[in-house]
């Protein structure tokens, strides 16, 4: 954020914020043109209400998310979640994203659903742990779609499937704590 201009694209190692100096007024918009990675983002501190947006397919973030709710996102990409090391946290501040993808290390990392999610597409698990923490979830379709080891905690929340679609591709290496949780399965048709 600030005064730093980067000439370069953020490497899985470098966080990303969009602070109070970031933006200079209304109407400010940053572009993903090209696949991005980074460590953290997080725009939570960003003012004049900036626009994220571009024509890049993915955007990979191998740490925390956390959006603004004075933001606008206009790009449609894949966001994939690779947490690796550890469990990381995932705030979208009551922003619809189009499709989610959680990738993490199987074995040491996940992350923690901090908010409500919703999701337009879909919610894809191939990997790590995720834990819900009694959040609602709304999403088109529900994924799982690896055979690597994926834990999920969905203690109380609700999670509705809008267009029908539970799709378990692979479940030798699901570990499913369900807790409380429902699962409304909804059809368009």
């Amino acid at each position: 954020g600030g005064n730093n201009k980067h000439l370069i694209p953020p490497t899985q190692v470098d966080h990303v914020f969009f602070d109070a100096n970031s933006f200079s007024g209304a109407g400010q918009t940053v572009t993903l043109d090209i696949n991005g990675i980074c460590a953290n983002m997080d725009w939570l501190s960003s003012l004049f209400n900036p626009t994220f947006s571009g024509a890049a397919d993915n955007l990979n973030i191998h740490g925390s998310l956390t959006l603004s709710p004075n933001m606008n996102i206009t790009w449609q990409g894949d966001w994939f979640l690779k947490g690796d090391t550890e469990i990381e946290t995932v705030d979208l501040k009551g922003k619809i994203l189009k499709n989610l993808i959680f990738d993490a290390n199987q074995s040491t990392g996940g992350y923690n659903i901090l908010q409500p999610l919703t999701i337009t597409d879909s919610i894809i698990i191939r990997d790590g742990i995720i834990t819900t923490n009694g959040q609602a979830i709304s999403t088109g379709a529900f994924i799982i779609n690896s055979a690597n080891t994926k834990t999920l905690n969905l203690g109380s929340s609700v999670i509705t499937i809008n267009e029908g679609k539970w799709d378990v591709q692979d479940n030798s290496a699901i570990i499913l704590n369900a807790g409380t949780s429902t699962i409304d399965l909804k059809s368009n048709a």
